[in-house]
């Protein structure tokens, strides 16, 4: 779908994938992928697009697991007037090359770090520690979820994060 209006700075783009539900046993790897592909700014979206080529000025991977279904989201906007044909193609290369070649285990071991550092924080106030527990109800049914949520993460391996990919983008 394209679509356009008046006003609008920049091109941008975005590659949707329907996700599983957050629920799903997926849904921990998903998030690994999602933030090796575009937490922070040494991700590999940011070091790709933003960097290396320069064709965007922004670009990003979400993994919007939900209660019953999920969406998986690869975006960009473009920097000044870059091609999206060969943004897309970036992000699809990038997205290829997470699920084919080999993840460095230090890569791995510091988004889930990240991951990690970011839970625990939100979890330090009471405030955060309920909204946590909130959404573990209303989204996974299960209070506890919310205590399980830490191992979790720190048991997504490498295989983990390329099957993932495989299944619900590339497949």
């Amino acid at each position: 779908v394209t679509l356009r209006a008046p006003n609008v700075p920049l091109p941008a783009l975005a590659l949707l994938w329907q996700g599983p539900s957050i629920r799903d046993a997926d849904a921990p790897a998903l998030r690994v992928a999602a933030a090796l592909l575009a937490a922070g700014e040494s991700s590999r979206l940011n070091e790709s697009l933003v960097y290396r080529t320069q064709l965007a000025q922004q670009a990003g991977f979400d993994a919007a697991l939900n209660a019953d279904a999920g969406m998986l989201a690869a975006y960009a906007i473009a920097a000044d007037k870059a091609p999206l044909a060969k943004i897309e193609q970036l992000l699809r290369d990038e997205i290829t090359a997470l699920a084919a070649q080999p993840i460095a285990e230090a890569e791995l071991d510091k988004v889930r770090t990240q991951l990690l550092t970011r839970a625990v924080a939100t979890r330090q106030t009471p405030q955060g520690l309920a909204g946590r527990i909130g959404a573990a109800v209303v989204l996974q049914g299960d209070a506890r979820q919310a205590e399980r949520e830490l191992p979790q993460l720190q048991a997504v391996t490498a295989a983990d994060v390329q099957r993932v990919l495989r299944r619900y983008v590339l497949g």
